[in-house]
């Protein structure tokens, strides 16, 4: 192959979300393109940013506390914001699932998104995750990945950890694609050139 493969975040899913509310920011919302220049991906919805642009907050634990429902009991669009982000996830996971099986799933989210519950609009997105997973999964595969347990394995992301993890996936990546073009596999239309060493005896 040519290293595309894994790339969760470029799925294609279809999201019940609520209409944009973006204005005035620079950053991609929901109506916005992937980084791939493509509509409906996972990273359309799913990642803290989005979700950041579509609540009108620039840091996401911003909006952590504001309330699932209003007074008159209805879903707020917070809540809508969180379950769309936490659909499009699910969709995703359920996807690996049909493909791989696995026996766990764990999933490292950052601690606004890892809230299940209490009331607050950011619960709607585990709470729809699970759905999504359930919905889309295939035979036992959603409760292979729950392990016995009545969800998935939800650890936080520390940003202390994070952040190096970051730069040392991509030297990785980066190492990789030298592998790849080394072995003539990376789709690169450079004319390779070939020296034959000659040993003077």
């Amino acid at each position: 192959g040519g290293g595309l493969a894994a790339e969760p975040g470029h799925l294609t899913v279809t999201v019940e979300r609520p209409t944009s509310r973006k204005a005035n920011d620079d950053r991609p919302g929901f109506d916005d393109l992937c980084l791939c220049e493509k509509g409906q991906h996972v990273d359309c919805y799913a990642v803290p940013t989005r979700l950041a642009v579509e609540l009108a907050v620039q840091d996401l634990s911003d909006a952590a506390r504001l309330p699932a429902r209003d007074d008159s009991g209805q879903w707020t669009y917070a809540a809508a914001v969180f379950g769309a982000g936490g659909q499009a996830l699910g969709q995703a996971v359920a996807s690996i699932i049909n493909i791989v099986n696995p026996s766990r799933v764990v999933l490292r989210l950052p601690s606004v998104l890892g809230n299940r519950g209490n009331g607050s609009a950011a619960g709607q997105y585990l709470s729809e995750l699970e759905k999504a997973v359930t919905r889309h999964s295939f035979s036992r595969g959603a409760e292979d990945a729950r392990a016995g347990e009545d969800h998935l394995t939800i650890e936080e992301l520390d940003p202390d950890v994070a952040n190096p993890e970051g730069p040392r996936c991509a030297a990785m990546r980066a190492f990789d694609e030298f592998i790849m073009h080394a072995r003539g596999r990376d789709h690169c239309t450079r004319r390779r050139s070939h020296r034959r060493v000659v040993s003077a005896a």
